[in-house]
């Protein structure tokens, strides 16, 4: 009787021991990782700087909240950030990307910037596709 429930107990614990680590390794590979200030962050707020069409209705001196809505989840990102401009407008940029694992480096495959007024009425939306390497 104490033979079968020691195999009992022991393929319990070797169940519970492989649902554990199957789910820990799981956990940090799915992690949802916060990209303020991240280089893919940075690059797509020098893209907006530089865009001529967002200096014509934001102005030429842009600041950026420090936050982000969205996360990096694996080698995929996709995050909105806001950018207030000096003349009273904003901008709402959503950002679609990926990280290379051979050349370390960020691929951003769309970016949307929508433009609005004082009010939150959107003035106009721009996509930006790009490759940047």
């Amino acid at each position: 009787m104490y033979k079968n429930i020691a195999y009992t107990r022991f393929y319990m614990l070797c169940g519970f021991f492989i649902i554990g680590a199957s789910s820990y390794i799981m956990f940090r590979k799915n992690k949802r990782l916060p990209l303020v200030n991240s280089i893919v962050h940075e690059q797509t707020k020098k893209m907006l700087i530089e865009n001529n069409i967002c200096k014509k209705h934001l102005g030429e001196k842009l600041f950026f909240p420090n936050q982000t809505i969205g996360a990096k989840i694996g080698e995929e990102a996709e995050f909105e950030f806001k950018a207030l401009g000096e003349t009273g407008k904003y901008a709402v940029a959503q950002v679609k990307s990926t990280f290379n694992e051979k050349s370390l480096e960020w691929v951003i495959h769309q970016m949307e910037v929508g433009i609005f007024d004082e009010k939150g009425v959107k003035i106009t939306r721009e996509a930006i596709k790009t490759a940047l390497k």
